[in-house]
């Protein structure tokens, strides 16, 4: 079960969590606003939650 959800994972703070998430085998997701914006980051697409921080419906969905 995935515990850790990284929000804003594709800024200078949020990229640098993701690459030491990664280093340490954890398992995590992160949740954006397109796919295209966390393809820099070379995840799984299941880890990979795409939704709209203005909507509650994507973001339930999202988590």
């Amino acid at each position: 079960m995935m515990e850790i959800l990284v929000l804003g994972a594709t800024g200078n703070t949020g990229s640098e969590v993701v690459k030491q998430l990664k280093e340490v085998g954890a398992d995590f997701g992160v949740m954006a606003r397109s796919a295209d914006a966390v393809s820099k980051l070379d995840l799984n697409p299941n880890q990979v939650r795409v939704s709209n921080y203005d909507n509650i419906e994507t973001m339930t969905k999202g988590a």
